[in-house]
């Protein structure tokens, strides 16, 4: 089986803010506060790795829950 090429494995910073539904200032006002998805900065360019922006969604859904847990 072949690799996925890299393109399918990294999005722009213009791809990212569509997939979060969020604009491109928002993920760069995000990376500027050290919050939001793990980025790359290569040269002038930001790149997302796919699996870092599901892997954040995925730890914002654990800390709501337990945000959630303790408030009860």
């Amino acid at each position: 089986m072949d690799p996925e090429p890299l393109s399918l494995e990294y999005l722009t910073c213009e791809d990212a803010a569509r997939a979060l539904n969020v604009s491109q200032r928002t993920l760069n006002r995000w990376g500027r506060m050290r919050k939001g998805p793990p980025r790359i900065k290569v040269g002038r360019s930001i790149y997302y790795r796919r699996v870092a922006i599901e892997n954040w969604l995925i730890s914002l859904e654990a800390a709501g829950a337990a945000t959630v847990a303790t408030a009860r």
